[in-house]
């Protein structure tokens, strides 16, 4: 079982964004895996995709709030910084020479994740099915496009 499944209950929009959890849901087992010498993989390739991937989605998510005019987005914007705080962490440690990521992190990532998909962004995906219906670009031609 992994350390962090995918389930339904996760699902928020049944595209685009959903596409981009199961990414990240992804990444954080294979770092758990890696750690846990269950998978094969180099740590830090992990660790800079997941830095890099978070920003991407952070960034095309927070776009698709701001278009739909998501209310909590300033929060929202507040709890993505937090986590990317963490993982730039993560990166200085490796990049110092620290190659051992400890438990309370892989529980963090987990743990944050899990719990930020379930709740604020949960909270978003009826926000963003309501915008779809108004318009006609999709999320596609936006995160493709940019600001």
């Amino acid at each position: 079982m992994p350390f962090l499944p995918w389930s339904e209950q996760m699902v928020i929009d049944g595209d685009c964004i959903d596409g981009q959890h199961q990414q990240l849901v992804a990444t954080i087992n294979q770092l758990y895996d890696l750690v846990h010498g269950q998978g094969p993989g180099d740590l830090g390739s992990i660790i800079e995709f997941l830095v890099v991937y978070v920003d991407v989605h952070f960034a095309d998510e927070e776009r698709l709030m701001r278009l739909a005019g998501y209310p909590d987005l300033d929060d929202h914007r507040h709890q993505h910084s937090r986590f990317t705080i963490q993982l730039e962490a993560l990166r200085e440690a490796f990049l110092a020479g620290d190659d051992q990521v400890d438990e309370d992190l892989l529980k963090f990532l987990k743990s944050w994740l899990f719990n930020h998909i379930m709740g604020t962004d949960r909270d978003f995906g009826p926000i963003l099915m309501a915008w779809r219906k108004t318009t006609q670009i999709s999320e596609f031609d936006i995160l493709e496009v940019g600001p």
